[in-house]
């Protein structure tokens, strides 16, 4: 099924040159998977004037991204279904011919290129620090690795370093290459 009716002529640019495109979704689209909303936020990402990720994408209250960054923080929305015990509970608050089908918005880092790097649970909430570093559950980590470099007991950002204090130790890291060396207390 076609979800994109048209590109809108509003965009809002992201990172580098990776721009969010608002588009318009098609009746069809927004009735199967019940978006009733009358605003319309979503959009999809483009670089150069192509299309490089198909998914729809909302720029959510907790966007992050810094022009001179390679990464960027948006909610991407994926399809989804609400269990049977949702739906009972909902009963007298939503339309007789309502199924279980939403749109559920998954916190994402994408990269410069439009690539979702790093997808989290819709209530979670990362921290990009700059660089290839972000913050997540008491826990720093290399986007590009995965590598979850240390527990987070205090820190400070400088512009080319994160200082990290754990309980034994000081990790300094260095935000553009995600290479860090740790200093004992």
């Amino acid at each position: 099924m076609k979800k994109v009716e048209k590109v809108l002529n509003k965009e809002r640019k992201l990172i580098g040159d990776l721009v969010f495109k608002s588009v318009e979704l098609t009746e069809e689209y927004k009735k199967e998977w019940n978006i009733y909303y009358t605003h319309n936020d979503f959009g999809m990402l483009y670089k150069n004037d192509q299309l490089v990720n198909d998914s729809l994408f909302r720029i959510g209250g907790m966007f992050s991204s810094k022009k001179e960054d390679s990464y960027s923080i948006i909610l991407e929305q994926t399809e989804s279904f609400y269990s049977d015990e949702i739906m009972e509970m909902s009963k007298n608050h939503i339309k007789p011919e309502t199924t279980n089908k939403h749109l559920d918005n998954v916190t994402v880092i994408v990269d410069k290129n439009g690539i979702v790097k790093e997808s989290f649970d819709s209530l979670s909430y990362p921290s990009l620090i700059g660089g290839l570093i972000y913050l997540f559950n008491n826990k720093c980590y290399n986007i590009e690795t995965k590598e979850v470099i240390c527990d987070i007991y205090r820190s400070v950002v400088s512009k080319d370093y994160i200082f990290i204090e754990n309980q034994n130790s000081v990790y300094q890291i260095t935000l553009k290459t995600g290479k860090y060396i740790t200093h004992s207390k």
